[in-house]
């Protein structure tokens, strides 16, 4: 299993996901968030938190007396988060597999917004947010279902087994890690939380143009997209899979993008 490279992100592809995320990532999040049922003066801990959007709406449930800390391994999307001017939000550089720097029960909720399927260990990231839980918090995941396999994720495999690029791992073999609804509900558990909900969903993703559609999943990936293929052919690549794209345009010449999401809400029972 290949690992999740982080210095591949770049400006341009923090600014995009930035942008687009907010009518994605960001909707499914508050989503996410009615689950928790936010109150005044609770602490939250928004792990991989990208640019932030999510962590200014929860600081605004929380508010006045509570209070949000966004984390996110990649400085350039915090850099980004960290311009939102908010008195009860902060944002810094952190690792859903390292919290060392959180003290221990000093969140009542916790949330990874579309994140759980990037993080190569689950079980240590679940230990840790235990650990900075309060007993009874609660915690809150959307992520990239196994259940319904994603076309994106389907295309490229094909894509990469062409034989200009076949030297290369498949997109199958490596991140996104998706994950069966079995799978969470048994790691929720074996961390100590109690599974207070767990639903599959279809999604459905417009893009514009096949183009459209690559350069979100680039932002979305963070450089990752393409995995280990050499710099020189991701535009052979990627034109490749635009080509493959084309075949689910819709009349009006949208790309619909189908995949399935897990959203599930878990407390802290023990510990």
């Amino acid at each position: 299993m290949r690992t999740v490279a982080l210095g591949l992100d770049t400006s341009d592809l923090a600014e995009h996901y930035e942008q687009a995320s907010a009518n994605r990532q960001f909707r499914l999040g508050v989503r996410l968030l009615e689950r928790l049922a936010l109150k005044p003066g609770e602490t939250v801990l928004d792990i991989g938190c990208g640019t932030g959007q999510l962590s200014e709406y929860a600081a605004l449930q929380v508010r006045p007396d509570g209070a949000v800390v966004g984390i996110d391994p990649l400085a350039l999307r915090i850099e980004l988060a960290q311009k939102r001017e908010n008195a009860n939000l902060r944002f810094s550089v952190g690792d859903a597999l390292d919290l060392a720097p959180l003290s221990d029960s000093s969140f009542d909720v916790a949330v990874l917004n579309v994140v759980f399927h990037w993080l190569p260990d689950r079980q240590k990231a679940l230990r840790e947010i235990f650990r900075v839980l309060r007993p009874g918090g609660r915690l809150a995941i959307s992520t990239m279902a196994a259940d319904i396999q994603t076309e994106v994720r389907e295309l490229k495999a094909k894509v990469f087994a062409q034989p200009q690029f076949s030297a290369y791992a498949s997109p199958q073999d490596g991140p996104p890690f998706p994950i069966s609804c079995n799978d969470l509900r048994e790691l929720l558990s074996a961390a100590g939380f109690a599974v207070l909900s767990l639903d599959l969903e279809a999604n459905a993703q417009v893009h514009s143009s096949p183009e459209a559609a690559i350069a979100f999943h680039e932002a979305s990936a963070f450089g990752n997209f393409l995995g280990q293929m050499p710099a020189e052919l991701h535009a052979a690549a990627k034109a490749c899979l635009a080509a493959e794209l084309s075949a689910l345009q819709t009349p009006d010449g949208n790309i619909v993008v189908r995949n399935g999401l897990i959203l599930a809400s878990a407390q802290k029972i023990s510990g």
